[in-house]
């Protein structure tokens, strides 16, 4: 079983590995984009729950669009507040469970083998308005930067949770048949997921506040201007 939800965050969420080359031609520490990447590789652990049960745990490289319009991009997400936004971050969030196997108690079916997998597949659009706009560009992804931070924070600060849930499961959880346990292993990994995008979406919002915009736009006050002009077109 698959269970996918699609996350959507005004503005983008900047790159790990993409990016090195940008940030480092215009100027960004090597060593914070070291440690950036060191703390990506750090989500991606196997961990094993119980015997026979592992929780796999992945994010991949984000996939970096900037070949396409504001107008387009805004097409993405036309239920955003502002059609006039720098970007976007599409995120999708696949939570699955394969290779399960279950064992026969006198109090019903539990589960006995199990390959839980988490897996996020980010991806960033960058408008090609602001393409010639170094200092935004760079600006911008900085400000992203704060975006993928909380998405490593959150699943590391949820990690120990979800191993305690999946392990309780095993451990108490009984069904009259196979079928039905696999639906309320379903049911407790959309549970758990509902409660990863809850608490990562209070995080988001946090930095994307009218204030943190007007804020990051002050640091290029040579480009505010034409930036905004660009950017903030008559709606048609």
């Amino acid at each position: 079983m698959i269970l996918n939800k699609t996350i959507n965050y005004k503005n983008f969420l900047t790159s790990s590995i993409f990016f090195i080359g940008i940030f480092l031609n215009q100027g960004v520490h090597a060593q914070n984009m070291t440690q950036r990447i060191q703390e990506l590789n750090d989500v991606n652990q196997k961990i094993h729950i119980t015997q026979g049960i592992n929780l796999n745990i992945s994010m991949d490289d984000l996939k970096v669009v900037t070949d396409k319009s504001q107008e387009e991009i805004y097409a993405l997400n036309p239920n955003a507040a502002d059609p006039n936004f720098t970007g976007l971050f599409k995120a999708r969030m696949a939570i699955s469970a394969k290779s399960l196997a279950t064992i026969y108690t006198e109090n019903g079916y539990a589960l006995k083998a199990a390959e839980i997998f988490i897996n996020y597949r980010p991806i960033m659009y960058i408008p090609t308005e602001i393409s010639t706009f170094a200092c935004t560009k760079q600006n911008t992804a900085q400000h992203e930067m704060k975006h993928l931070q909380f998405e490593i924070n959150n699943i590391k600060s949820m990690k120990q949770e979800i191993v305690n849930r999946l392990e309780n499961f095993s451990k108490t959880k009984r069904a009259s048949t196979n079928g039905e346990l696999a639906k309320m292993l379903e049911q407790e990994l959309i549970d758990i997921q509902r409660k990863i995008i809850k608490r990562v979406g209070y995080m988001h919002e946090s930095i994307d506040s009218d204030d943190a915009y007007e804020h990051d736009a002050e640091k290029c006050p040579q480009e505010q201007a034409a930036v905004y002009q660009a950017t903030h077109k008559p709606k048609k």
